[in-house]
C-alpha cells in the first residue's frame, strides 16, 4: 500500500528496480495508452518446467469518479480476475469490487472482495473485505514531518486475530528513507531506498522471520515420551541490495542487483543486471539476466517492450 505525503512510494525497494525474469524465459509487451488504460501481454516459461509455456494478458484502466472498469487478467493457466471500482464518492475515497480465481500448484482459490480505500497528505486507510474466505484486512498509515507510523491486521471468522503488525519508517526531503515492518508471526521486513546523487538511485530490501523448533526433530531423533523437549531458535534472513545508474536524460539506464541468503550465502547467491533504452520517443526496451554464483544452474534472461504514451 502507498503511504501518506513523502511516504507516498515508501515500499520502493530493490524488487521494484527491475532485473527482469529470475525463474523464467519471460518476453512482455506493454502498450500505454493516451487516457491512462495499459495493456501488458507477455509469455513466460520457467526453467523448472520448460515445456510448459503461460501466457497472460492484463487491462489495467485510468481512475476516474463514477462507475468504471478497474481491471482484468486472464492466464494460460486458468487464473482470472477483475475488478470494478466507483471514485468521487468523498474527497480522497476509492471503492473496488471484484472476483479473482487463483492458481498455485495446479489447485484453484476463489475470491470475491470489496475494498476502500481512503487517502489524505497525512494519512492512509484501506480495508478488504473477502467474501468467501470470510476474513477482513485493514492497513493504516500515518506521516508526521519525517516520521511514518502505521500498523497492519487481519481477522477471519475462523480465527479472530489472524496477524498484526507495525511499520515504522523514517524519510527525507530528498527521497531517501528506511522503513522496518514486524508483525504476530516474528516476520520482519528492513527497506531502504537511498539516492545519492542524480541519476543513482541505491536499495536494499531484507525479509526474515524467527521461528521455533524442535530441536530433536531438526536432529532428526524423536523425543522420548515424558522427556522435556529442548527447541532451538533459527533466524532466516533474505536481502537484496540493487543499484540503478541513469545513463542519459532520455530514460537509458543501467542497474545491478546482488541477492543473497545471509544465513546460508553458500547455496545463494546471484547477480542481476538490466539494461534499459528507449529506442524510439515511443517505445522503450528492457533486456536482462541474473546468473548464480553459487550455483551455476541458476540462469535466467528476460525482455520487456514498452510502447505508446510513455
Amino acid at each position: 500500500m502507498s503511504g501518506p505525503g513523502k511516504f507516498k512510494d515508501h515500499n520502493k525497494s530493490a524488487k521494484d528496480v527491475s532485473i527482469g525474469s529470475v525463474d523464467s524465459y519471460k518476453v512482455k509487451l506493454t502498450n500505454n495508452a493516451a487516457d491512462g488504460t495499459k495493456v501488458e501481454t507477455s509469455q513466460e516459461t520457467k526453467h523448472a518446467n520448460s515445456g510448459s509455456a503461460l501466457t497472460k494478458l492484463a487491462l489495467k484502466f485510468n481512475k476516474s469518479n463514477g462507475l468504471r472498469l478497474e481491471s482484468f487478467e486472464a492466464s494460460s493457466d486458468g487464473a482470472l480476475k477483475g475488478s470494478v471500482g466507483f471514485g468521487g464518492l468523498a474527497p480522497g475515497v476509492e471503492v473496488s469490487a471484484g472476483a479473482e480465481r487463483s492458481v498455485k500448484e495446479g489447485n484453484f482459490t476463489n475470491s470475491v472482495y470489496l475494498s476502500g480505500t481512503y487517502k489524505h497528505k497525512m494519512a492512509v486507510v484501506d480495508g478488504k473485505i473477502d467474501v468467501l474466505a470470510k476474513s477482513l484486512g485493514v492497513n493504516a498509515l500515518a506521516q508526521y514531518q519525517n516520521v511514518l507510523v502505521g500498523g497492519t491486521a487481519g481477522f477471519s471468522q475462523a480465527t479472530p486475530l489472524t496477524n498484526c503488525g507495525l511499520v515504522l519508517g523514517y524519510g527525507c526531503n530528498n527521497g531517501n528513507r528506511v522503513t522496518v515492518t514486524m508483525d504476530k508471526k516474528k516476520n520482519f521486513t528492513l527497506n531502504s531506498y537511498f539516492k545519492p546523487k542524480s541519476g543513482i538511485e541505491v536499495s536494499f530490501l531484507g525479509n526474515g522471520a524467527i521461528t521455533t523448533v524442535d530441536a530433536s526433530a531438526e536432529d532428526g531423533a524423536s523425543s522420548k515420551e515424558g522427556e522435556t523437549k529442548k527447541q532451538t531458535t533459527k533466524v532466516s534472513f533474505e536481502a537484496t541490495m540493487a543499484a540503478a545508474y541513469a545513463l542519459d536524460n532520455n530514460g537509458t539506464s543501467l542497474t545491478a542487483s546482488l541477492s543473497t541468503n545471509a544465513m546460508d550465502y553458500m547455496n545463494k547467491l546471484n547477480v542481476g543486471v538490466s539494461y534499459t533504452q528507449k529506442v524510439r520517443s515511443w517505445a522503450e526496451l528492457t533486456i536482462s539476466g541474473e546468473v548464480g554464483v553459487t550455483n551455476s544452474e541458476h540462469v535466467a534472461f528476460g525482455a520487456e517492450i514498452n510502447v505508446g504514451d510513455l
